[in-house]
Parts: structure tokens; C-alpha cells; sequence
């Protein structure tokens, strides 16, 4: 079980693959890894191998996944205890080669924890050659060092290998996997006590060391890039950064969207326990989650005080408690009947915008998964993250408020011929689309039970995946809303709308992201994503020079006028080119950029030939904002709603774009006295000015946006950013306006 572990998860270090895809096959019986990352002992492909059993494939699944998901902290750990260790320990367990350490180094140079460029020397690790030099001197019948470790730490630090062989790799996992054992159970291979002292830190007398600079150091205790850590401290400050990145190491939780065009909430109770699937609320969820932790916390500490080893201290001799001691994201403290009543609110407060969101408490089904059960086959449920649906209430809410302020307007009676419309951008699988459909369905059914008007809809989908597409229309006939969804919108159809005004009652812009919400259902991904796609490059005019990572507005307009009308692709576009995906989608899948081109030709990223969720600049905020302008365009003159939302955490794809789309449309982000946006004067591209658009609040009780000081209550706001601390859920951010004719006065949409 072990062996195929380790040899699973050298060949996700070695190549960079995706874990979970790797997992897949390591889990077939007659897998065998890559030549060379097998360890001693490891049964291969040959025929007469044991298959594995549930057990074993849940416990090699955990290893790998868990070890991937804190890849940065166990391989700083591995190196920094090895770097430590006394050399009688170390030389008996094989040696710093028995470890894998250029394969740690280079994976810790490629999160950017140490090295910044080859030729520069990390101070950290001198201070700690240093000091464990001074403690050689000191212990000399216990040599903790050898007269050359300084210079070998050194060495290394200096010029970490470019290409560790994958035997290296091999070693590199073995230690990163017994030491998440180590942590997790307090055992392992009993069998290598030298090479397991190593790893519990024994010489590390007064704990591990972490580097200086606090964005490295951050990442190193919470397994994240440097980068996503300078990020997060910015944005969340460190404690609450430290509560996001731990949150986003855990397993999600299995959510569902009942469906309420084919059932009601006690019905998909029943039928989901008659399957033998237990749900629970989103409330007793959170409070749950609370008393584990604690739980989880008070057998950490036990199996830690069980297995600790001693140290050895000075020339006496004597020795001292010391050994293994978790980063501080390992454990958030105990979390007591207080802690619990938090989290049991905020399941509450999120319950709001997920209306019809529950929680499979023991998560997915062991026998046939979630969509082997009858429930699911009939179109009965979802499987959607409760913050997935709180975009789709957003946009549900806009028609529902609208259409009932018309009819107070109309006294009751309103045009009965009129059918409301929505368009999903960019719907990619429809996991939104459906759960509209779904509120719409339920608004339907009562005001039939109120003998009102009846009320007509229609939910356009546009997406530039045919595969993606397909998908859609079958599950909109599982869910029994196929006659609301068109899923053959085509661009010229959007095009016409853009030139007759906009035509749309709200368009949802799930825009396409950096996916940094989903770090928790997608171990790999946070290795995967890319830095400089997240900043702010627009292209420059023609002739000019670039701009840097903020932008510059005039720039960015220039982009719109180059581009000609707002839909206008080259007609192969839409499958080549560097097309990445946008959502969280129904089935909890995550959608990353994936580069689908072989060479790197400037003009893969020209925007007339990339598609709507494409990469335009080679920027997911440049993208963002040419999307939201295209989706407001999209919107009807007098009141048509706009939802613009990422399953992203940063404020570069989130505040920053919508704060830009205030300031360029008239949004109230210039403040009450900001003059309304001015034509550009082209044609063709002159979407700038054409229209503006005011904030549109949710409904009192939603969660305002989220700062480093925390969230504010009950206020009514016109954006939200969730995430898995304050709200249980994947990382979202929502915001929505309505549009207004020119010259109507400024303030919210009411």
C-alpha cells in the first residue's frame, strides 16, 4: 500500500501531472509506475499481483492526495529535519541521497519558497548551518554536524538542481509520505528507525525552522506558492489567511441543490435515506464540522505525546522532550460549544443564498457514487457547492424582484405574453443555468397556487465548448427544464441583440478565473495555476509600448476598438487557441487553464481569436473585464440585471474588476459626482458610454464583502466574496447591477 503510494506520487512530483488523474490508474491493479519509481518490494504489473481492496485504495487515495495538497510543508520539513539531523542518525538511514533531497529542493525552489535565482543564497538556511555548528562545537562526542554540513548547506542552497533524476523523486515521496503517516496516525514502517527519527525532527531542540521572509514562511507552514501567500497576507491579513489556507487543505464537503422542479425538500430526504444517503442541513453541517475539529485536534495532541521522541542537548548527555511539532495551520485550536455556535450561525446566514442546499453526511455513496443513485437519475438533485448556488440565487432574485415589481406596478396584472430572459455567458456544464431553472420553477409553482398570471421564462446558454454544451442539454432533461433552457444560442444571435440595445432581463458572467476558490476540491491545482495570469496586462495600443501588471483604462479601450464588434472571432476560434474553462460546474469539477497549443505564437492571445473564455493578454482580469463589458451590452435599457461572478479569492479577478466596471460604466464606484462615461467616438467598438449601470443590492441577511477585518453583518450590499472560514463554502465572489437609462438618477437599483 505504501509502495504504490510513494510510486504514485513520485510520478505526480516528476511530471507535474494532475494527482487526481494519476490516481486514477495507480489504483488498477496491474499499475506500476514509471521505471524507476517503484521502491523494494513493490508487486508491479505482474499477474499474480493482489488485487487492492477498498481499504487499501481509500488509505493510498488519502496518502496521495493528502501529501500532494501539503507538498510545500512536508518537503520543507523533510529537508530542514534532514539538514538537522545528527550524522550518526543520518548516515544509518542512508544518508541525505536516502531522503531525496535535490527532488525536495526543487520542488521547493518551484513554489519560489527559497530561491529567487540560482545564484542567490538563502540567509535562513546559513543561520541554521550556523547554529547547528555551534552545537557540533559544543557536542563533540555527539557530533550533530560534520565539519563540512555549513559548506554542503550552502552548496545546495545556492544552486538547487534543475533536474533531479526520478529516483530522487522516488526517495522525495517515500519521506513526504511517511511523514504525513507520522502526523496522521502517529506509525509507520517501524522497520526504519533511523530513517523515521530523521523525520520526527529529534535534533531539532527548539523546533523546526522556517525562513525569514514572512511570504515564504507562509508558504512553507501552510503548503501554498509564495505568491498565493504574499497574496492571501495582503488581502486577508496572517491570521486570517492562516484560517483560509487550512480550510482550503481539507476536503470539501459532498453538496446538493435540490431540484425543486421535480420534488420538495422532505421528498428528497426520504428518497435519498431510503438509499441509504443521510442529508443534512448546511447549519448542523457547520456546527458538525466544529465538533470534529475539536475532536480531531484532542487525538493529535494524543498520538503526539505517544510516539515523541527525545533529544539530545549538550555534553551532559541528557536529553530532553522534543521531536515532531506541527506547522501552525496544522491545528486551529479547540474548538469548544462557542466555536461550534459560529459556524452553526454562519451555516445560516449562507443558507440565504442557498436556499435549497443540503450536505450528504457521509459524503459520496461507497457503492456506485452519487450518480448511481436512482435520486440522482431522475433529475431530483445536484450536486453543486452551496457558494455555486448562491450566484445562481443572485441571478434567480433579479428576475424575481423585477417581475414582481412590475406586476405592483401594473396592480397584479402584468403582460402575460411577456417571457423573462436570461442568458449564462458562460455556462460551461449549466450547473448554474439548472439551479435558476430550479428557483424559477418553485416562483412558478407559486404564484399557480396563488391563481396569479402565469409567469414564462427562458435561460439562453452560451459556451464556447461544444462537448461542454452537450452535457448541458442532458441535464436539463434530467432535470425537467429542458423546454426553459436553449442551449443553441448562437454569436450572431448576441451580436444582433448588442446592435438592437440589449434585449436580456439579466445575463449571468460566470467569467473564466484562476480558479483559486476550489483549491480544496483539486489537490494539484494550486501547483498548476499561473501567477501572471492573474494580474492585469492589457494589451497596448498599436505602436506603443506595454503596460504593467495594473493596466491603464485607455489602453484597455484600446483593446475594444481593435476588436471590432463585441462578438467577433475568427470562426476556428472557438476550439483552438488557449481556451480554458470558467466554473466550479455541477459535478464539483473545477475548470483550469489548459494551454492547447503547441507553439507560442504571439498572436494565440489576440483577442479577435480568442473566444468568449478564452485567455485575452494572457490575463484572467483582462478577460474578465471584456467579458462583463460584453455581458452589459447583452443587457435590456430599463432595468436589465448583470451578475458578474468567479470562483476566485482574488481581489485582482473579483473587487478590482468590478471596481473598474463602476468607474468605466457608472457603476457608483466614481462616487455620486463622477460624470457618466462619454462615447469613444467608434461605431463599432464604442461600448464605452453606451449605456451605465447602478448597484443592485442583494437582499438584507447575504454576506457583505469580506476584508481583513471581517464581515459586516446583516448589510444589504451589491457584492459578496464567500469562502470556506466564514461561509463553509468554495471561494466565491458575486457582485450585480442593474442598468439605467441615461440620465435616470444615481444611487442603487432599489
Amino acid at each position: 500500500m505504501h509502495a504504490r503510494a510513494v510510486a504514485a506520487l513520485a510520478h505526480v512530483l516528476a511530471t507535474s501531472r494532475d494527482a487526481q488523474k494519476v490516481l486514477r490508474k495507480a489504483l488498477r491493479p496491474e499499475w506500476r509506475g514509471p521505471a524507476g519509481s517503484e521502491p523494494e518490494g513493490w508487486p508491479g504489473d505482474a499477474p499474480s499481483a493482489a488485487p487492492v481492496t477498498n481499504a487499501e485504495r481509500a488509505a493510498i487515495a488519502d496518502a496521495v492526495l493528502g501529501v500532494e495538497v501539503h507538498r510545500i510543508r512536508l518537503a520543507y520539513l523533510v529537508r530542514e529535519r534532514v539538514a538537522a539531523a545528527y550524522d550518526d542518525v543520518l548516515e544509518e538511514a542512508g544518508g541525505p541521497e536516502a531522503f531525496g533531497v535535490d527532488a525536495l529542493e526543487k520542488i521547493l525552489a518551484d513554489a519560489g519558497v527559497f530561491w529567487q535565482s540560482e545564484d542567490e543564497t538563502d540567509d535562513d538556511f546559513q543561520d541554521a548551518a550556523n547554529a547547528a555548528n555551534a552545537a557540533n562545537a559544543a557536542n563533540s562526542a555527539n557530533a550533530a554536524f560534520s565539519e563540512d554540513a555549513p559548506e554542503r548547506i550552502r552548496r545546495r542552497v545556492r544552486t538547487p538542481p534543475s533536474s533531479p533524476s526520478l529516483a530522487s523523486y522516488r526517495k522525495a515521496a517515500d519521506a513526504m509520505t511517511s511523514l504525513r503517516w507520522l502526523e496522521l496516525r502517529g506509525v509507520s514502517d517501524q522497520t526504519r528507525v533511523a530513517f523515521l527519527s530523521v523525520l520526527r525532527g529529534g535534533a531539532t531542540i527548539h523546533g523546526d525552522r522556517y525562513p525569514r521572509d514572512p511570504d515564504r514562511a507562509f508558504a512553507a507552514r501552510h503548503s501554498l506558492p509564495a505568491w498565493l501567500s504574499a497574496r492571501f497576507r495582503a488581502q486577508f491579513g496572517d491570521a486570517k489567511a492562516a484560517a483560509v489556507a487550512e480550510a482550503m487543505s481539507r476536503a470539501a464537503p459532498v453538496a446538493i441543490r435540490r431540484n425543486a422542479a421535480r420534488c420538495e425538500r422532505e421528498e428528497l430526504a426520504a428518497a435519498l435515506r431510503a438509499e441509504g444517503a443521510e442529508t443534512i442541513g448546511l447549519d448542523a453541517h457547520a456546527a458538525a464540522e466544529a465538533l470534529a475539529e475539536a475532536a480531531r485536534d484532542a487525538n493529535a495532541k494524543q498520538r503526539r505525546s505517544a510516539w515523541m521522541p527525545k533529544q539530545r542537548t549538550g555534553g551532559s548527555g541528557e536529553e530532553a522532550d522534543g521531536g515532531f511539532r506541527p506547522p501552525e495551520s496544522s491545528s486551529r485550536g479547540d474548538a469548544g460549544p462557542r466555536e461550534a455556535a459560529s459556524s452553526l450561525s454562519l451555516g445560516r446566514h449562507v443558507a440565504i443564498g442557498a436556499p435549497h442546499a443540503s450536505i450528504l453526511a457521509a459524503g459520496r455513496p461507497k457503492k456506485g457514487g452519487v450518480f448511481g443513485l436512482s435520486t440522482y437519475r431522475a433529475g431530483w438533485f445536484e450536486v453543486q457547492d452551496a457558494g455555486s448556488q448562491c450566484v445562481a440565487t443572485a441571478a434567480s432574485d433579479a428576475i424575481l424582484r423585477a417581475h414582481e415589481r412590475e406586476s405592483s406596478e401594473t396592480n397584479g396584472a402584468p403582460d402575460e405574453t411577456r417571457v423573462w430572459r436570461v442568458l449564462d455567458l458562460c455556462c460551461g456544464n449549466g450547473g448554474k443555468t439548472l439551479a435558476i431553472c430550479s428557483a424559477l420553477e418553485a416562483y412558478t409553482r407559486r404564484l399557480k397556487l396563488r391563481g396569479a398570471p402565469p409567469f414564462a421564462y427562458r435561460v439562453d446558454c452560451y459556451d464556447v465548448d461544444a462537448r461542454r454544451l452537450r452535457h448541458l442539454r442532458a441535464s436539463a432533461e434530467r432535470a425537467g427544464v429542458a423546454h426553459r433552457v436553449d442551449a443553441d444560442v448562437a454569436r450572431a444571435a448576441l451580436e444582433k441583440i448588442v446592435a438592437a440595445g440589449g434585449a436580456y432581463d439579466a445575463v449571468l458572467v460566470d467569467a473564466p478565473c484562476s480558479s483559486s476558490g476550489a483549491l480544496r476540491r483539486f489537490p494539484s491545482l494550486r501547483w498548476q495555476m499561473d501567477e501572471a495570469a492573474t494580474r492585469r496586462r492589457p494589451r497596448a495600443r498599436r505602436g506603443g509600448g506595454g503596460d504593467d501588471d495594473d493596466g491603464d483604462d485607455d489602453a484597455f479601450e484600446n483593446l475594444f476598438e481593435e476588436e471590432g464588434r463585441l462578438f467577433s472571432f475568427d470562426s476556428d476560434a472557438d476550439v483552438d487557441g488557449d481556451v480554458v474553462a470558467n466554473e466550479t460546474s455541477s459535478s464539483g469539477r473545477a475548470r483550469v487553464p489548459v494551454k492547447e497549443t503547441a507553439d507560442d505564437d504571439p498572436t494565440t492571445n489576440d483577442p479577435t481569436t480568442t473566444p468568449i473564455g478564452g485567455l485575452v493578454a494572457g490575463s484572467w482580469p483582462t478577460t474578465q473585464r471584456l467579458l462583463l463589458a460584453r455581458g452589459a451590452a447583452l443587457c435590456r435599457p430599463d432595468g436589465g440585471a448583470l451578475i458578474y461572478a468567479t470562483c476566485s479569492m482574488l481581489e485582482a479577478e473579483n473587487q478590482d474588476v468590478a471596481r473598474w466596471f463602476e468607474r468605466r460604466f457608472g457603476g457608483g464606484g466614481g462616487g455620486e459626482d463622477a460624470p457618466l462615461p462619454e462615447t469613444t467616438g467608434s461605431e463599432r467598438g464604442g461600448v464605452f458610454g453606451s449605456f451605465a449601470f447602478a448597484p443592485d443590492p442583494f437582499p438584507p441577511g447575504w454576506p457583505s464583502p469580506i476584508g481583513p477585518e471581517g464581515a459586516r453583518g446583516g448589510d444589504a450590499s451589491h457584492e459578496a466574496a464567500l469562502n470556506p472560514v466564514d461561509h463553509g463554502t468554495d471561494g466565491f465572489y458575486v457582485a450585480r447591477w442593474r442598468r439605467r437609462p441615461r440620465g435616470a438618477p444615481r444611487g442603487g437599483a432599489g
